[in-house]
């Protein structure tokens, strides 16, 4: 085995992946006969499946526009450094459900190399939550979000997530209604592109009080005039939405387009390790930015291919 392993490529298997850590029997299996790579099949420029991945980096325009039919691991050890713009994912988390695979969430592994691809400016938008067990919160959503900044992120924001229609429980505990939105960002974020809406008393004169730097124009008698618009906070109310793809855990289409509209810009590329069933690709293509995914689960790759492939736009590889 390990005349194949040396036969792949350093970046794509560096020596801290060992058989201890690949958990799961499919990629084990894959390593292990060298076939990485060396097979051919059809690239319709909207999917691939893993035999299209040739065990080089792959740059940027080799990624535009690709959901992959693979362990998001492998794709990102073939990845050139800093080429992402936005990530916006929602991981699996704490086993609270299951998504159709065996495949082991190696977090720490897939946390570093998120950080690497992830350009200057880039923001990585992690919507996560955490389980309860034995009478405590995991925390693991905070210890995740440690680990990216011991990778050189900054903790952006902390955004909320609302959910107006949870799921009844009995328990000693109010109703669980929101998940973080963790906004990271590899120094100063590149992009704002604020989402507004209009100002309750927009319009109205305000006597000039401590808030010195809210961006007001006074006038030479100390008031303001509120401003037309304002910027929306960071806790957001969306209600769960459903699909066909009997996937478990959905986000919305409009907190994915939020978020690729507040970070991105036309053009920049949006790369979501977790399709799931493809809401954060759809929302890139319907904003026109380029788009790569990462889908394990076969039944939900095919989905989130047929989904896209009802979406036009005309990115490009610039």
């Amino acid at each position: 085995m390990q005349a194949r392993l040396n036969e792949l490529s350093p970046e794509l298997l560096p020596n801290r992946i060992t058989n201890a850590q690949i958990k799961n029997k499919k990629m084990n299996n894959e390593i292990s006969a060298g076939t990485i790579g060396e097979q051919s099949t059809k690239d319709d420029g909207l999917h691939v499946s893993p035999a299209c991945i040739k065990p080089n980096v792959m740059g940027r325009c080799g990624l535009i526009n690709k959901v992959i039919h693979r362990d998001c691991l492998l794709t990102l050890r073939e990845m050139e450094s800093n080429i992402i713009d936005l990530v916006v994912t929602s991981p699996p988390y704490d086993d609270m459900r299951h998504y159709g695979h065996d495949t082991r969430f190696m977090f720490n592994l897939i946390c570093n190399e998120l950080c690497r691809v992830l350009k200057d400016g880039g923001v990585i938008v992690w919507v996560v939550a955490d389980q309860t067990k034995k009478g405590s919160e995991s925390l693991t959503s905070f210890k995740q979000v440690y680990s990216f900044m011991d990778n050189g992120l900054n903790l952006h924001d902390t955004m909320i997530w609302k959910k107006p229609n949870p799921v009844p429980t009995q328990s000693t505990r109010y109703q669980q209604a929101f998940e973080y939105m963790f906004v990271l960002s590899k120094g100063k974020p590149k992009t704002f592109n604020p989402i507004r809406i209009k100002s309750k008393f927009a319009g109205v004169k305000v006597k000039k009080h401590r808030a010195k730097k809210n961006g007001h124009k006074y006038n030479g008698e100390g008031e303001y005039i509120v401003n037309c618009t304002k910027m929306i906070d960071n806790v957001w109310e969306m209600a769960n939405t459903k699909n066909d793809s009997k996937h478990p855990a959905i986000f919305p289409l409009e907190l994915a387009k939020r978020h690729i509209q507040s970070w991105s810009n036309e053009g920049d590329l949006v790369y979501d390790p977790f399709v799931g069933s493809g809401t954060t690709l759809k929302a890139a293509k319907e904003l026109n930015r380029n788009y790569l995914g990462n889908e394990i689960n076969e039944d939900f790759w095919n989905y989130s291919k047929t989904e896209l492939s009802k979406v036009r736009s005309g990115n490009t590889c610039p």
